[in-house]
């Protein structure tokens, strides 16, 4: 089965889901009217089952449009394939096989349509809820039940759409968006207050609100006036509650969603003091922390700085970046330029290291001396037998190193010539048994002595004709 299949089977079940709970006459009808969810009271068991079917289909609908994505990009990796391997016969299989662009970009669409009628579901019942008489504690219980789209799946959707660089959205898509992320804070809000935590319904975590505010940001769907409502919404109005409320609130961020924040805060041009100093002194706290969730890259210390400058923050962690955390970042740029540096300088100074042929010549030239009619002493010997030792290790990590031609020669010497080199070398560490060869060869010609150096002997001599012809 295709890629392609596999997103249309799942594009499909959600759209049969979406038929279900009876979604498709709204859709069908121009996203307008009132969806079977805004009945009366009477039918609550049923407006509730299809609350259950919707917020099943936006977890699958976030599954199909992450499917979606990484289809674009194995499309996107397929053509640059295809365009490297032109002249090969495999051309017209690989055509045949990727996945057709238009059939993703329909199906993209037809995901973005669903989400609209989920989203606008959502809008309805938030109107609702401002129009209802109930009190202020049922409204809040009834705005945890009833909700369409996961705040967790509402958030990466978004995401998704700005990473894959969608464009021309409806204005009632984004309208109907910043609505579902204003009911996610007030969600999250209400999980604060009875500490039910982020996986109440309708409820994220503190990451996935601030992404989601960045990712409709990104979309030009999100002032400072719309940003200012939507933290209305997640902090108490209470200035003591509220600076409470935005500690806890930054404290549950990563470093890098802390600088997100400060960074929502600076494009929107909204000066929100307790959220700001409460991310500055989290990120000040970072700082002194090892750990993963802790860690700032380059791209995040400058955002970071801009974020501050353009708000004209005041704080210790400005001081804390330009004093120490962005001069050790050059410092360790430098030692990995330094490092990157070393490395080609090492590949540079391979010419001047003993490669394949410049150990072949002293292995000639150590074997010659081990045949030669002048008896060895045994500190040479001793020598000879250090160095052959350390020449078969450096033969073995040259391998590595050397050009692919160069590497089926050292293949071939490592065949046949490495083995004599290992006995050579198991020969020249018997100094004792060289002496009684020397000594013996005129008395006896059968002792097993005089047989081990003749079989060295003839290792040596085939190993030097082996050594001749690589040095040819």
């Amino acid at each position: 089965m295709t890629a392609a299949a596999l997103a249309a089977e799942a594009a499909a079940a959600a759209a049969k889901r979406a038929a279900a709970a009876e979604a498709a006459p709204a859709a069908e009808a121009g996203l307008s009217g009132t969806h079977p969810c805004s009945s009366s009271s009477s039918s609550s068991s049923s407006t509730q089952c299809t609350h259950a079917q919707a917020v099943a289909i936006g977890s699958e609908l976030r599954l199909t449009m992450e499917r979606l994505l990484l289809l674009k990009e194995k499309h996107q990796q397929q053509q640059q394939q295809l365009q490297q391997q032109q002249e090969q016969h495999l051309h017209q299989e690989q055509h045949q096989q990727q996945t057709p662009p238009e059939e993703l970009e329909h199906l993209w669409l037809s995901c973005i349509r669903l989400l609209q009628m989920l989203l606008l579901q959502q809008r309805e019942l938030l109107l609702q809820q401002r129009s209802s008489r109930e009190v202020q504690q049922q409204q809040l219980q009834q705005q945890q039940q009833q909700v369409v789209i996961r705040g967790e799946d509402l958030c990466a959707m978004l995401r998704l759409i700005v990473k894959r660089g969608t464009t021309g959205l409806p204005l009632g898509f984004l309208n109907a968006a910043r609505a579902g992320l204003a009911a996610v804070a007030a969600a999250a809000a209400a999980a604060a207050v009875a500490e039910a935590g982020p996986g109440a319904a309708g409820c994220c975590s503190a990451a996935d609100l601030v992404r989601g505010c960045r990712a409709l940001q990104s979309l030009g769907a999100l002032n400072g006036r719309q940003l200012q409502q939507v933290l209305q919404l997640l902090l108490p109005p209470q200035q003591q509650q509220q600076q409470q409320a935005a500690a806890a609130f930054a404290l549950q961020l990563r470093a890098a969603d802390a600088v997100a924040l400060l960074v929502l805060l600076a494009k929107s041009g909204l000066r929100h003091e307790p959220l700001l100093l409460s991310a500055c002194d989290w990120l000040l706290q970072c700082s002194s922390s090892s750990s993963s969730s802790s860690m700032l890259y380059p791209k995040h210390l400058a955002a970071c700085c801009w974020a501050l400058s353009k708000l004209s923050i005041s704080h210790p962690l400005l001081d804390h970046l330009f004093s120490n955390a962005i001069p050790n970042c050059l410092q360790q740029q430098q030692l990995q330029q330094q490092q990157q540096q070393q490395q080609q300088q090492l590949q540079q100074q391979q010419q001047q290291q003993l490669g394949l042929r410049e150990c072949a010549n002293i292995c000639y030239a150590l074997c010659a001396s081990c045949v030669a009619a002048t008896p060895l002493s045994e500190q040479q010997l001793q020598q000879r037998s250090s160095l052959l030792q350390q020449l078969l290790q450096h033969l073995k990590q040259q391998q590595l190193l050397e050009p692919l031609q160069q590497q089926q020669q050292l293949i071939l010497l490592q065949r046949d010539a490495l083995r004599q080199l290992q006995i050579v070398h198991l020969f020249l560490t018997a100094p004792q048994q060289q002496q009684q060869q020397t000594s013996n060869s005129s008395s006896s010609s059968r002792g097993p002595c005089v047989v081990e150096k003749f079989e060295a002997e003839a290792a040596v001599q085939q190993l030097l004709q082996q050594l001749q012809l690589l040095l040819l």
